[in-house]
């Protein structure tokens, strides 16, 4: 009997049949859901496990899930993704509670260690003190740019390719958003916004 299971949202069937097989195939259990509905009444708060959640969904989209998600004290923490991401999605992804937020077309392995880290983050319980910072601190675009890189795992030189700057320039400034935030890793910054109460 497993402990966790990985809920899996999209409307398109071809996605589901494609998650649903990696996912048993890790040895983990999935649900999979077309209409974002009929997820909604399955769920509770006594539910353990992730999300794997589209943005764009017919009928109600994935932030109304998230948001929906959260009247019911469900705490999924939730992968979100989409074929059209971009740094203020990224960003509302983040502030609506998503756990992070990947880009389609996604390498197996990727979802799968953001499976992974999702669900060993939600066992740990929540954290409070960097989803008031992230309240409090003005970012500045280029703050939340690192911060959408970080979220999506890219590595330090694929954020250089991606914002046309060196790699020691990233560095430093993944370097001053890390003190702003008061963490020391990429880990600990994806672990500090599970708390979905808090970001809203």
């Amino acid at each position: 009997m497993f402990d966790e299971t990985v809920y899996v949202v999209d409307d398109d069937p071809a996605v589901l049949d494609a998650v649903d097989e990696m996912v048993r195939a890790a040895g983990l259990r999935s649900r999979c859901f077309r209409d974002p509905e009929e997820f909604l009444r399955s769920v509770s708060s006594a539910d353990i496990g992730c999300l794997i959640l589209d943005v764009q969904i017919p009928g109600i989209d994935g932030f109304e899930v998230l948001a929906r998600l959260k009247t019911k004290q469900c705490r999924l923490p939730a992968i979100m993704i989409t074929g059209y991401g971009d740094i203020p999605m990224t960003v509302r992804a983040l502030k609506t509670g998503a756990f992070t937020f990947l880009e389609k077309p996604f390498k197996p392995r990727e979802l799968l260690a953001e499976i992974r880290n999702a669900i060993a983050t939600a066992k740990q319980g929540p954290a409070t003190t960097l989803t008031y910072k992230l309240i409090q601190l003005d970012l500045t675009q280029s703050e939340y740019a690192i911060m959408s890189g970080l979220m999506r795992g890219l590595t330090d030189a694929e954020l250089a390719d991606e914002v046309d700057v060196s790699r020691r320039t990233i560095q430093l400034r993944k370097s001053r958003l890390f003190c702003k935030l008061g963490v020391r890793t990429r880990r600990e910054l994806l672990e500090g916004l599970v708390d979905r109460e808090i970001l809203s």
